[in-house]
């Protein structure tokens, strides 16, 4: 998608390891959102990550949420 521009805001993505989201279509989502996007797979969860691994979904987001707080003050 030539020309497109990329956000401006920091982004954060957590992939499911069986989730629906292919290889491919998260390779496209790199792309897309550019280098200083945070994409983190959160092993052993389906579609239902948070009912699925709750735990290690929160600790992504808190650590991600830490990270960006770091990088603003």
């Amino acid at each position: 998608h030539a020309g497109r521009r990329r956000a401006a805001l920091p982004i954060a993505y957590f992939r499911a390891q069986h989730g629906i989201v292919s290889d491919e279509l998260m390779e496209q989502m790199r792309e897309r959102f550019g280098p200083s996007a945070i994409v983190a797979e959160i092993p052993d969860a389906g579609h239902h990550t948070m009912i699925d691994q709750p735990l290690a979904l929160i600790t992504g987001i808190r650590t991600v949420l830490a990270a960006w707080a770091a990088a603003s003050s």
